[in-house]
């Protein structure tokens, strides 16, 4: 966060400045991600550091409070270092071949220790973990005095095990309303999007120059070519999140 940025992160106030927030704006940011290969360009944080940078450009613009960012407890078998392979994956585009194996090399994981930990996982019930874990911060997120709940998953497959989360949490009372939000125009993986957004949100983090220029060594990216990234390109992007993030937000609070 740059240092002129004003301060909303929940656990960096002190208790008279998240009351003076909460009671102005009772509403509570939630950032969701993981850790995952995005590229070469981009810092394996991504998604968590996406989504936690968009919420609080969001919480400055519209108030509220931007709450600890989730890295841990997802399921491992969904991520890049996995799936990237159209022998695995049916959704990974065939005419792209396998960038699994390439990926682990890059990273000096073997591919098998990869697997094993994602099989590891579909024993233990697969998202189980990361279900309860999310039901429980949106309870102690309500307990905290926040009558709304904004979450973003800078991962996307993060969303319908939220979806399971936020069921539960009603079905057990939760009385906080919670609310999905999303990027206008969609998402991509390590590709022009999230780059420039990282580009954006997060500078010196992501290094253009680590990309092959030709393009012809790109791994595991999903989208556009990266090299046409830009941070104005991820400000203009951080500005719709914002503005769809603020619709949504009034529009909730004008039903109070």
């Amino acid at each position: 966060m740059p240092e002129s940025a004003e301060e909303v992160r929940y656990q960096c106030l002190r208790p008279s400045q998240v009351v003076a927030r909460r009671e102005a704006m009772p509403v509570a940011w939630l950032p969701l991600g993981v850790l995952e290969w995005h590229g070469v360009q981009n810092p394996m944080g991504l998604d968590a550091l996406k989504a936690e940078g968009l919420l609080c450009r969001a919480a400055r613009d519209i108030g509220g409070l931007v709450m600890p960012t989730l890295y841990w407890g997802d399921h491992r078998r969904i991520l890049a270092e996995v799936v990237f392979d159209p022998a695995v994956s049916p959704n990974f585009p065939k005419h792209l071949g396998d960038q699994t194996e390439p990926i682990a090399r890059r990273m000096r994981v073997p591919r098998e220790q990869l697997v094993r930990e994602a099989d590891r996982l579909d024993r233990a019930g697969g998202w189980r973990v990361w279900i309860e874990l999310v039901t429980n911060m949106l309870f102690q997120i309500e307990s905290l005095g926040f009558r709304c709940i904004a979450a973003y998953a800078g991962h996307a497959p993060l969303w319908n095990p939220f979806d399971q989360a936020a069921q539960a949490y009603r079905d057990q009372g939760g009385a906080a309303e919670v609310l999905r939000l999303g990027i206008p125009g969609g998402e991509d993986h390590a590709a022009v999007r999230e780059t420039s957004l990282m580009l954006h949100l997060c500078p010196g983090l992501a290094d253009l120059s680590e990309l092959d220029p030709s393009g012809a060594l790109h791994m595991g990216i999903l989208g556009d070519d990266p090299l046409a990234a830009t941070a104005d390109f991820g400000r203009q992007l951080a500005d719709q999140f914002v503005a769809e993030a603020r619709q949504r937000v009034i529009a909730r609070r004008g039903g109070e």
